[in-house]
C-alpha cells in the first residue's frame, strides 16, 4: 500500500477502533431517534449533513497534517478542581444563553450574584459604536473568556495549555476548514444574497458573539482539561457532546420548551461541529484556526 492511501486510511481505522468514537456515534444517533419520535424528524437531515461535513474535514485535518508534540499529561489535584470550576462556569453561561434568548427568564433572572452581573454586562454600551448585538459586546468576552481564564491561571494552568501559545500547522488546518465556508459565502454574494459589507459585519459580530469566546471556553479550557484528566480522544468527545448540551437554552425555543428535545437538538446540531473544532485545536494547539473557522461557519449559518 502506498503512503498516500495509507495516510488517508489511518485516521478512519483509528477512529473505528476507539470506544470514544462509538460513544459519540451512539449519542448522536440516540438524540436523532428521540427527535424523530417527538415528531421533529425534519431537524435531522440537515444537521446530519453538517455533522458529516465536520467529520470529513476532521478526517482531512488529521490525514493531511502532522501531529504536534504530545502535551504534558500530569494529573494533580488542581486539575480536578479546574474541571469542577469549569463545569460551574459552563452551567452558568449556558443559563445565560437561555436567559438572553428569552427562555425561563423568571428563574434564570434570579441566580444570586450571576444574574446581576449578566444584567450589568448587557446594558447598552453607548460608548461602543459597533454593528454587533448589544448583549454580546461585553457579556461573552467576560463570562466565557475573562472569568475562566483568570480562574484557570490562579489554579495553575499555563496559557500555552489553553490554546494561547504558538500554533502548529495552523495555516494548513485553517485552509482545510475555511475553503467550504468561503465558497458558500462567495456563491451567496454572487446570487445577490447580501453584500460584502454585510458579510464582513456578520463576521465581525461572530468574533464577539461566539467565535473566540466559545472556542476558548469549550476547546481551550474545557476540552484541554478533560483531555488531560481522561485522554485526548475522550476529552474531545466529552467536550463535543457537552458543547451540544450547552445550547439547550437556545434550542428550547425551537422545540416548544421541551427540555429533552432541546438537549437532543443541541447534540444533533452542535456536537458534530464541536467535535470538528476540537480536532482543529488538537492539531494546532492554538485557538486562531478554530476561531476563524467558527466565525466563518456562523457567517453562513
Amino acid at each position: 500500500m502506498t503512503e498516500g492511501p495509507a495516510r488517508l486510511r489511518r485516521p478512519l481505522v483509528a477512529a473505528a477502533r476507539h470506544p470514544a468514537a462509538w460513544a459519540f456515534a451512539v449519542a448522536w444517533l440516540g438524540a436523532a431517534a428521540v427527535l424523530a419520535a417527538s415528531g421533529l424528524l425534519l431537524l435531522v437531515p440537515q444537521q446530519l449533513g453538517i455533522t458529516l461535513t465536520a467529520l470529513a474535514l476532521s478526517w482531512l485535518t488529521v490525514a493531511l497534517t502532522s501531529p504536534p508534540p504530545p502535551p504534558a499529561s500530569t494529573r494533580t489535584w488542581r486539575l480536578g478542581l479546574q474541571v469542577v470550576v469549569l463545569a460551574v462556569i459552563a452551567a452558568l453561561t449556558g443559563a445565560t444563553g437561555a436567559y438572553v434568548g428569552g427562555v425561563a427568564r423568571e428563574v434564570l433572572g434570579r441566580l444570586p450574584g450571576w444574574s446581576g452581573l449578566v444584567r450589568y454586562l448587557t446594558l447598552p454600551p453607548h460608548f461602543l459604536h459597533l454593528p454587533i448585538p448589544v448583549p454580546y459586546v461585553l457579556l461573552n468576552p467576560v463570562t466565557d473568556v475573562l472569568l475562566p481564564l483568570v480562574v484557570l491561571l490562579v489554579l495553575g494552568a499555563r496559557p500555552g495549555e489553553l490554546g494561547l501559545g504558538p500554533g502548529h500547522r495552523a495555516g494548513r488546518v485553517l485552509a482545510i476548514w475555511a475553503a467550504l465556508p468561503l465558497i458558500a459565502i462567495g456563491i451567496a454574494l454572487g446570487l445577490g444574497a447580501g453584500s460584502p459589507g454585510l458579510a464582513a459585519m456578520v463576521f465581525l459580530r461572530n468574533l464577539f458573539q461566539n467565535g473566540f469566546s466559545e472556542e476558548f471556553l469549550w476547546r481551550g479550557a474545557i476540552q484541554t482539561r478533560l483531555s488531560r484528566l481522561t485522554s485526548p480522544a475522550w476529552g474531545l468527545v466529552l467536550a463535543a457532546l457537552t458543547f451540544g448540551l450547552w445550547h439547550i437554552g437556545a434550542d428550547a425555543a425551537e422545540v416548544r420548551g421541551r427540555l429533552l428535545d432541546a438537549a437532543c437538538a443541541g447534540i444533533v446540531s452542535q456536537a458534530g461541529i464541536g467535535l470538528g473544532l476540537g480536532v482543529v485545536l488538537q492539531r494546532t494547539r492554538n485557538l486562531v484556526a478554530g476561531t476563524v473557522a467558527h466565525m466563518l461557519i456562523d457567517t453562513i449559518g
